[in-house]
């Protein structure tokens, strides 16, 4: 019993070793977010974009009240071709957030394409995804330009993040 308890502590020990800070500046560590269904959200493609990552699930309050309000203050973002918009799900089963999504966006056909899992946590664990909803604002060049913890409805966080979207998106212009 002693030994798997070792065992099991050296292993969440390695996984927290292997985990990449998040460092404004610094370069999305990412090795792939999944698509929902084919492909994947890689560091290739985030060149040439602005880029915002959200970590969200279903059983998060929060993250669904944001998810809201990202829709409408980024309405203006996703019409130009330099900007992406990835919400990864971080429900166990997939199927509960896509319903979700059907349920309560506005235009949830067209934000599908912007709909990613970690069912199992992995890339949330490597990037050290510490709260819930967890939104993650990448430049052009590929590097973190913010990170936003949590969140709190009528504190202008999603404004923020538009407004630092548009700021972004016309550096390269």
């Amino acid at each position: 019993m002693a030994f798997k308890t070792m065992a099991l502590w050296a292993g969440l020990l390695l996984a927290a070793s292997n985990a990449q800070a998040m460092t404004v500046g610094q370069p999305l560590p990412v090795v792939g977010i999944k698509h929902l269904k084919e492909g994947s959200l890689t560091p290739e493609s985030l060149k040439g974009k602005v880029t915002v990552i959200n970590f969200w699930a279903t059983w998060c309050a929060a993250c669904k009240v944001e998810i809201v309000e990202m829709e409408d203050q980024l309405k203006a973002a996703l019409a130009d071709n330099s900007f992406q918009l990835a919400f990864v799900s971080l429900d166990k089963d997939p199927s509960k957030g896509v319903e979700w999504f059907k349920a309560n966006l506005k235009d949830a056909e067209a934000l599908m394409k912007s709909f990613y899992i970690d069912p199992a946590f992995e890339t949330a664990d490597m990037l050290k995804v510490d709260s819930f909803p967890m939104t993650i604002v990448i430049g052009k060049d590929g590097k973190i330009a913010h990170v936003q913890r949590g969140f709190k409805e009528g504190e202008g966080m999603t404004e923020h993040l538009a407004k630092l979207s548009g700021e972004l998106l016309k550096v390269a212009h």
